[in-house]
């Protein structure tokens, strides 16, 4: 599949792929939750992206990695 990241089956890429927008933005979100859970239990965070990241990902706005920087509710805990 077309930008299929590392580790990634194709047929799991294909099967998110081919989601609606609704369901891939319930999934971010809860990505998102357990990126801030894990986030408030850290003493540093280093987001980077990586060259593969940076093939797939379509959130550049919104992903701390791709963003440079972390901006969200849970800066502030």
């Amino acid at each position: 599949a077309k930008n299929c990241p590392e580790n990634v089956s194709e047929s799991a890429w294909q099967s998110f792929t081919s989601l609606n927008q609704s369901a891939k933005w319930s999934l971010t979100m809860i990505s998102r939750v357990c990126y801030a859970a894990a986030a408030v239990r850290s003493h540093k965070i280093i987001a980077h992206p990586t060259s593969e990241h940076l093939k797939y990902c379509n959130g550049k706005q919104v992903c701390p990695a791709c963003a440079g920087c972390i901006d969200t509710v849970y800066e502030v805990l």
